[in-house]
């Protein structure tokens, strides 16, 4: 992936996990991020499933970043 990839489309949802065979993560909640790139040369989609807690952890840095910029 280049380093001055641009945001194109950014989709995300938020579930929770209903049935597992780990006992543990059954009612835990997640967020999966999709987003698509356009790195230039073409469009590269990505990924992502994070725990609340990554997800929360995320967005303090985005808001952080974006108190920066200003």
């Amino acid at each position: 992936m280049a380093t001055n990839s641009q945001l194109v489309d950014l989709a995300w949802e938020l579930g929770v996990t209903a049935a597992s065979s780990c006992e543990e993560q059954v009612g835990q909640t997640y967020v999966r991020i999709k987003m698509k790139l356009n790195t230039g040369k073409s469009l590269e989609t990505v990924l992502m499933e994070l725990s609340l807690k990554q997800f929360y952890d995320l967005l303090h840095e985005l808001e952080k970043t974006q108190n920066m910029m200003k």
